[in-house]
């Protein structure tokens, strides 16, 4: 009997090995929700000095200390809320035609693409009309520097419905009934010793899925 027990005992122990090795954990297979990159990037207080504050960092964001020797107030967390906002009014400022917020935001090489298509659009008496709009998430893909700037690549994926219409209302191009599922990856580039806003210099697609 005492045999029996000791044998129940291991078994016991060994189940509990396997939860204790897997609870907690992530599998790979979870549902994530914004930008996902930053799981390992938390805040943390260490007690040694009080109100120093530690930034946990992925390695392959190689350039995010060099950005924080000139910006110590600066942190991805506060960076990619800023910048879910930005997305959504460049998205809203080109579909109506806004160019005074998009210089806001863009750099000025990448604005100048953007006026273009916008005088252009203008020209033709044709309006593009957002009938459905939703960001799904935005995950930090990469942080370097290069002389002396910061650059910031965000993997952004959103739902859209656009439509474009003539002078008379007529739709030319699009589906109302459709929404699109857009998956891009946006680059954002800031002077070193600069503390201003963080401006958009390109898009990509980036196919993630």
């Amino acid at each position: 009997m005492q045999f029996l027990d000791l044998i129940f005992l291991l078994i016991t122990l060994g189940v509990g090995f396997v939860l204790y090795m897997r609870l907690g954990r992530r599998t790979g297979t979870e549902n994530r929700f914004f930008y996902p990159a930053l799981d390992e990037m938390k805040n943390v207080t260490p007690q040694a000095k009080k109100g120093e504050v530690i930034q946990l960092i992925s390695p392959s964001f190689s350039g995010l200390q060099e950005i924080q020797k000139h910006d110590r107030k600066f942190f991805v967390e506060d960076f990619v809320e800023k910048i879910k906002e930005a997305f959504e009014k460049i998205i809203h400022a080109f579909v109506e035609g806004d160019k005074k917020v998009l210089s806001v935001f863009l750099k000025d090489k990448f604005y100048a693409l953007y006026e273009k298509e916008i005088n252009l659009l203008t020209q033709k008496k044709t309006t593009t009309h957002l009938e459905f709009f939703r960001l799904i998430s935005a995950e930090v893909k990469d942080i370097k520097t290069k002389d002396g700037m910061g650059h910031i690549q965000v993997h952004f994926v959103s739902e859209q419905t656009q439509v474009r219409k003539n002078s008379t209302g007529k739709t030319i191009a699009g589906d109302a009934g459709f929404i699109d599922r857009i998956s891009e990856l946006w680059t954002f580039e800031r002077p070193l010793k600069s503390k201003g806003p963080w401006m958009l210099s390109g898009i990509t697609p980036y196919e993630a899925f």
